[in-house]
């Protein structure tokens, strides 16, 4: 089968969504599928290999959300020019199925809909009708749903007021379209209920994919060397400097005296990030594989959201290098831990229960080990690749037409 993976948010940018699709792409690849990723994200400094194409939109300076280079995003309506370079790459490949990632999947469906092509829609997060994609206020609180004069007043406040009314015009007008998309496979039944509420049926398949051969020396981050790591026992954090990661709650939980050492692995902040711990050792910019190692090392894995966490990538990771894990209890983050069989699950925000959890566990070494085979298991069990695969099939107009893709 020939695939076309669109994504708004590719490497050099670091995140859940950009993981998931390079890990797809590989996991597709090795299965005998011809994959080609198409992203509206800038190259920077890297050479891409040659099925990652880079594409050019007309709106994405208008609408850009993000003031680092790295972080271009798709806005949330068809834009001509990626439509455009869509409808081309899909025929000088013979695309079978076009697979879209974020908020381009507004181009991509124009472009399969001109091509007749069957579509798939990847639901990251709760950006089908959430301006800010978070289901969260500007002040940090939950958002109890879409509501027109409510959201435009916060995506003003996140986005200034001219971009934010074209922002929630642009959800509005587009929401038209998604009767054209063949399915909606969404990566975790709390971002399917919010897709189902606002009318759209989903399934739900795993952004977790196990490695597709065994990994190499190093790829659990089990022979990785990472400098500076505390030779105490020490809990990690990895993620985005950012409110609703729950920055504020870690560093809350973290005041004097500090319940273990503290390590911060950032990806990208927020243009005025909350403060850190003044004690955490703080490490920006890290390689997959040194976050890994990191993890790996660590006696435990904190991960405090406060928003209604669309998956939690960084929980299963953790697991699956054999780490004990701490998390907040919302959105897909119950169902990663199986609901507290897999790890801690401590309420939102709130810091007392974080500290409390992380001291607790620290003292019982015991406990560790068992939940740290417990989260392996676990994370074992949520590999989507199966299940994307088999949305593939079901939704693809033509026979396979090569013995290649028949190997699944």
């Amino acid at each position: 089968m020939r695939i076309l993976l669109a994504t708004e948010l590719y490497r050099p940018s670091i995140g859940g969504t950009e993981r998931h699709v390079e890990q797809l792409e590989a996991a597709l690849t090795a299965r005998g599928h011809h994959v080609v990723v198409a992203t509206t994200s800038p190259q920077l400094h890297e050479v891409d290999p040659p099925h990652v194409r880079r594409l050019g939109g007309w709106a994405e300076v208008a609408i850009r959300r993000h003031a680092r280079p790295e972080q271009h995003f798709h806005p949330p309506a068809a834009d001509p020019g990626v439509v455009r370079q869509l409808v081309a790459l899909c025929a000088s490949e013979r695309i079978d199925v076009v697979h879209a990632h974020g908020w381009i999947a507004h181009s991509a469906v124009r472009a399969a809909w001109r091509r007749d092509l069957p579509v798939v829609v990847s639901l990251h997060d709760y950006g089908l009708d959430c301006a800010r994609r978070s289901r969260l206020l500007p002040d940090g609180s939950p958002c109890a749903g879409p509501e027109p004069e409510a959201c435009r007043s916060c995506a003003g406040a996140a986005y200034g007021r001219v971009r934010g009314e074209l922002v929630v015009a642009g959800l509005r007008r587009s929401a038209r379209w998604w009767s054209r998309v063949d399915a909606f496979v969404a990566n975790s039944e709390a971002v399917a209920a919010a897709a189902e509420a606002a009318g759209v049926p989903c399934e739900v398949a795993s952004p977790w994919l196990a490695p597709v051969v065994p990994p190499a020396a190093g790829a659990t981050g089990a022979t990785t060397v990472v400098d500076g790591l505390p030779r105490a026992p020490f809990v990690a954090y990895a993620g985005a400097q950012s409110r609703h990661k729950g920055i504020a709650t870690l560093t809350e939980a973290w005041a004097d005296p500090a319940p273990a050492p503290l390590v911060a692995v950032l990806s990208r902040p927020e243009s005025h990030p909350p403060a850190l711990p003044p004690s955490a050792v703080v490490r920006r910019d890290a390689s997959p594989a040194e976050v890994l190692a990191t993890m790996a090392a660590a006696s435990i894995v904190v991960v405090p959201s406060i928003f209604p966490e669309p998956f939690g990538l960084v929980a299963v990771e953790a697991m699956s290098v054999g780490t004990p894990v701490i998390a907040s209890a919302t959105g897909g983050l119950p169902e990663v831990l199986a609901h507290g069989a897999a790890g801690v699950l401590v309420p939102p925000g709130d810091a007392a229960s974080l500290r409390d959890a992380v001291t607790e566990l620290l003292a019982d070494p015991g406990r560790r080990v068992e939940l740290a085979g417990r989260g392996r298991a676990r994370a074992a069990q949520l590999d989507g690749t199966d299940a994307i695969v088999d949305v593939y099939r079901r939704v693809a107009r033509q026979p396979q037409a090569s013995p290649a893709s028949l190997r699944i």
